[in-house]
């Protein structure tokens, strides 16, 4: 028996030192638990070594020696087991420092226990025993091997119930197994000595075979990590789709789980699976082919679903083909997508060709009224109208060009979403450009109190070659933005020239603010369509997010570039660089207020002998169109539809006719061909010039209608500087007689000069007023301007009378309709500070806050009748009215019945106080011949207080 035992523990001490040389010699030591496991195998066969001496000695002192080797390996065993199992369990590192720390107390315990007078030697039935001596130092090793054992218990079933992951609870029980194992030795051999009872080396035999499913568990570990060996097997089985591997002879060898659910396959039946039987193609289609790889659609036969076969052929170390690994991808779930998304294009498609007609239509439908409008305001302002009406027809025009640069932005975002924006280069000058923006830009800055500056680089040449309208659009976009988002300190617009190469030149426009400023996290979404930041802190402010979204688009597709630069709270700098040609080289004059385009509303030329023809099926359009023709002394036929059109051009032969593109029945392209074909003068580079009209703006429009046969193309409304050019094209040089030399500098310096000094004059003369502004808001024309003043000071004193009338009743709702004229009228010719007060006025009333207005409404009128008398001086000096008094002022019937009615409210309440100042109020008027007869009874009436006569009159008068 005794060498029986000891050849078992031999074995042990040689399959440990084997343990620790198979991990070593895979090269897994980069990995701690190995490193670990190494130890305890190395202390595993130093225990084994110890122990196996201790049994086949005879002398006391030699076993001692034997046992004393075998307890190095103990200890070590012990302390090596700790750190891996704590190392395995992944528990918190602070337990880990202590329970780690209490095993190394089992070295210094062991300088102790392993004296000659701790353990008791004699030979027993299984060889060498012993007993220990009852010491405090053996007892000392008896609990800590009990605590050692039992923190790696408690850290196993940590393992075993804690993580989440699976193989860290599988392999917790593996370690239980060596925890039992180790512990039903240590009763036979440490337990049973203390007892006075022969040892027998259990825990040694023990130790081993934890030692042994330890290695089992390492070895689990290691193959639950991902290596270059098993790396394709745990690929091979972790994807979700089907994976077939076929032999060289085609036969079906290795299918994954997923592949059997997905193609149906029994794996009984697996081998005798050929392609054909699992999809829809033939054994050569899947395995006839020359290159390494191949991709094939096919049918899967079990659940019809479309696949794709991505075939590849398999190679060994020689290079010989040894089999093809299929992978298969299912495409049902992508083709009914590509079907959804085919199907959302095509609603895609239709709705954007819907839109393109839609917006065409639109463009025609809206257009044609606001033809009839602008060309209405166009005949009336060619007229020779009163002032007031003149302002009046200015107003609607205004409004209406307004109006129609709304639509066209509308129109522009769509144009610019389909890629059909249109870009049209003309000469123009520079100086214009810039003066347009100048007199739309300067006006809104001065309003907020802002500092506008312009700095042009007098480089700058002085015509060029471009896209006037977009430029100017997108400079006036930025700019409006800039002002916009400044509340105070400055908006500065510079210009100019970055590098000239021949004929062409680098254009660099640059708008800085001291505005809000943009975040930085905001700039890369700037651009973007109806996006408006920060709204919060710009809550009020109008806009609906196009400006820059268009003003980038023109920037593209002019080729040039627009970068942002911005300091959030402190404002921002917009940079936009175009390339135009040069046409003129001479440097830009007077900065921007120079061209040589005329500025008049009235046409610098008159044709004679000319008969032109204007078709439309809109009567209002064929009167617009006539009266604009006629003012340049044309002789102007009309006809309703193209057949009318044909049979009067049979009659005669016209010089231009002016035909409109969409009208029913037959329409313009075609009636256009039926006149082609009705004599020489007519057709197709004649004498006759056929122009067509069309309110369709999406681009390419022009150059199909001209494609068709149209001599040129005239867009509706009907734009004056365009119709003009066109019949300076095309009618003879001879018909037409210029009234005066527009191209007379000189002339043009002396009027510069002349209008500047009444400009002058007048600021002079108004320094309550902000003339610029005023000014402005005329267009920047003088005569204009003054016809304001004079409506002002015609109006304004009846406007104050009826405004202190309607304070005096207390008639505050009407009160409030009156002093916002006020405030409007005030604005137009530029006296900022009334029109402020009279717009504090209106929101106090808005507020019922009528005691604001009780303390104010004198200060309000001295300080309008103070401008009205500055006025009147100034309209006496140009003579437009007379320095003689004048008249009293006129009521109109509707304010003297309001009066009268108050009167009579007054009568009833026996209020004869109100009535008799009501009646003091109406004598500062000009009454007509009735209401004057209806004072004097009136009067007659009160001196006697008759109430009931009184009522009666008041009644008869206002029908009640």
């Amino acid at each position: 028996m005794k060498y029986v035992l000891s050849q078992i523990i031999f074995t042990g001490f040689v399959l440990a030192l084997y343990f620790a040389f198979e991990l070593i010699r895979k090269r897994d030591l980069k990995y701690r638990e190995n490193k670990l496991f190494i130890h305890v195998c190395v202390w595993s066969a130093i225990w084994s070594f110890g122990f196996f001496g201790v049994i086949l000695q005879t002398v006391p002192d030699k076993a001692y020696l034997w046992r004393a080797i075998g307890m190095i390996g103990t200890i070590g065993y012990l302390i090596s087991a700790q750190f891996l199992i704590c190392h395995l369990s992944r528990v918190k590192k602070i337990y880990c420092y202590l329970t780690e720390g209490f095993s190394l107390l089992g070295i210094i315990i062991y300088f102790f226990i392993i004296q000659k007078d701790q353990v008791t030697y004699q030979l027993g039935e299984f060889g060498m025993t012993y007993s220990f001596e009852p010491t405090i130092w053996n007892n000392l090793y008896i609990w800590y091997t009990i605590l050692v054992a039992f923190n790696q218990f408690w850290l196993i079933m940590y393992m075993i119930h804690r993580p989440k992951a699976q193989r860290t609870k599988v392999l917790g029980k593996k370690l239980l197994i060596i925890e039992l194992a180790m512990v039903l030795g240590m009763v036979l051999d440490t337990v049973f000595p203390l007892l006075g009872k022969d040892a027998i080396p259990g825990s040694t035999i023990g130790q081993f075979a934890g030692l042994a499913v330890m290695y089992h568990a390492i070895l689990f570990v290691n193959h639950s990590r991902i290596t270059i060996s098993n790396m394709s097997e745990f690929i091979y089985y972790s994807l979700d789709v089907p994976v077939l591997v076929y032999d060289e002879k085609a036969e079906l060898k290795i299918l994954n789980d997923k592949g059997f659910s997905f193609l149906g396959v029994d794996k009984e039946d697996m081998e005798e699976t050929s392609i054909g039987e699992l999809f829809a193609i033939t054994k050569s289609e899947a395995f006839s082919f020359e290159e390494n790889s191949q991709s094939i659609d096919a049918v899967c036969l079990y659940n019809k679903k479309e696949c794709s076969l991505n075939i590849n052929k398999i190679h060994d170390d020689y290079g010989d083909m040894i089999g093809y690994i299929i992978v298969v991808t299912d495409l049902s779930e992508r083709i009914k997508s590509m079907e959804k998304l085919k199907e959302a294009v095509n609603e895609a498609d239709y709705a954007n060709k819907a839109k393109s007609i839609f917006l065409a239509n639109m463009s025609h439908e809206i257009r044609t009224p606001m033809n009839a409008i602008i060309g209405f305001s166009e005949i009336l302002l060619k007229m020779d109208l009163s002032n007031e009406i003149r302002g009046h027809v200015e107003d609607i025009k205004w409004s209406s060009q307004n109006l129609l640069t709304i639509i066209n932005d509308i129109l522009d975002i769509s144009k610019i979403e389909s890629g059909k924006i249109e870009i049209v280069e003309s000469n123009y000058y520079v100086a214009n450009l810039l003066n347009d923006v100048r007199l739309i830009i300067e006006p809104q800055a001065q309003k907020k109190n802002l500092r506008f500056h312009m700095k042009i680089d007098e480089k700058i040449p002085n015509e060029l070659y471009g896209d006037k309208v977009r430029i100017r659009g997108i400079l006036i976009n930025i700019l409006n933005n800039a002002v916009k988002y400044t509340s105070k300190g400055s908006v500065t617009f510079e210009v100019e020239v970055l590098e000239k190469v021949y004929n062409h030149i680098k254009l660099q426009f640059r708008v800085t603010d001291t505005g809000s400023g943009i975040k930085e996290e905001n700039l890369s979404t700037l651009f973007d369509k109806f996006e408006r930041l920060d709204q919060k802190v710009h809550y009020g402010i109008e806009g609906s997010g196009l400006g820059l979204a268009i003003a980038k688009a023109y920037v593209t597709l002019m080729g040039g570039e627009i970068k942002v630069s911005s300091r959030y709270g402190e404002g921002s700098v917009f940079t936009v660089v175009i390339n135009q040609e040069v046409i003129d080289e001479s440097p830009i004059e007077n900065k921007y207020l120079h061209g040589k385009e005329s500025r008049s509303r009235i046409s610098d030329f008159t044709i004679q002998n000319t008969k032109v023809l204007v078709v439309d099926d809109n009567p209002v359009n064929l009167k617009v169109a006539k009266g604009i023709l006629n003012t340049y002394g044309l002789e102007v036929d009309v006809a309703l539809s193209g057949v009318d059109a044909i049979h009067m051009c049979e009659d005669y032969n016209y010089d231009i006719v002016f035909m409109d593109q969409m009208m029913p029945g037959m329409d313009g392209p075609e009636a256009m061909w039926q006149i082609r074909k009705l004599n020489d003068h007519y057709k197709s580079q004649g004498t006759a010039k056929i122009i067509v009209l069309t309110a369709n703006a999406i681009k390419g429009t022009r150059e199909a209608l001209m494609d068709q046969g149209f001599d040129e193309y005239l867009g509706k409304p009907l734009n004056i500087d365009r119709l003009e050019a066109l019949l300076c094209q095309f009618i003879a040089k001879e018909n037409i007689v210029w009234k005066h030399d527009i191209s007379s500098d000189e002339g043009e310096k002396e009027a510069l000069t002349k209008e500047m000094e009444d400009i002058q004059f007048i600021k002079d003369s108004l320094p309550e007023i902000d003339v610029d502004l005023g000014l402005s808001h005329c267009g920047g024309l003088l005569e204009d301007y003054l016809k304001v003043l004079e409506i002002t000071y015609k109006y304004g004193e009846k406007q104050m009378n009826e405004l202190e009338l309607l304070w005096e009743q207390k008639e505050y709702k009407t009160y409030n309709i009156k002093v916002h004229s006020i405030k409007s009228t005030t604005l137009n010719i530029g006296a900022k500070e009334v029109s402020e007060e009279a717009k504090r006025q209106e929101e106090a009333g808005l507020k019922e806050d009528y005691e604001y207005i009780d303390k104010n409404i004198e200060k309000l009128a001295a300080d309008y009748r103070k401008i009205l008398s500055r006025i009147k001086d100034v309209l006496v000096h140009y003579e437009i009215i007379s320095a003689e008094p004048e008249e009293k002022p006129g009521l109109d019937d509707r304010m003297v019945k309001h009066m009268l009615r108050n009167i009579k409210t007054s009568v009833d309440a026996f209020d004869f106080a109100k009535v008799f100042n009501i009646i003091e109020e109406m004598k500062k008027y000009q009454l007509s011949q009735e209401h004057e007869e209806t004072m004097h009874q009136l009067e007659s009436l009160m001196e006697e207080l008759s109430v009931d006569e009184i009522k009666a009159l008041l009644g008869k008068i206002l029908g009640e």
